[in-house]
């Protein structure tokens, strides 16, 4: 597989992820109080959004790439 095809792959792949999920979220872990041996975790939970309109966009240039390369 030539490396254009994959990236036009990859470009419609994240586009259709990002349309269904809309983002992402990750666990920051940290420590609030350390008294000795005991110490306070907290973990804060972040979430990103990512844009719709960048998921359309990202599908339907990968789908641009792939139509490119087989016309050529």
């Amino acid at each position: 597989m030539k490396p254009i095809t994959v990236i036009g792959l990859f470009f419609m792949i994240a586009g259709m992820l990002v349309m269904i999920y809309g983002g992402f979220s990750y666990t920051n872990k940290s420590n609030i109080a350390k008294l000795g041996s005991a110490e306070l975790p907290v973990k804060d939970k972040q979430n990103v959004y990512i844009p719709f309109w960048l998921g359309i966009t990202c599908f339907v240039s990968g789908g641009g790439i792939l139509l490119a390369r087989i016309k050529n």
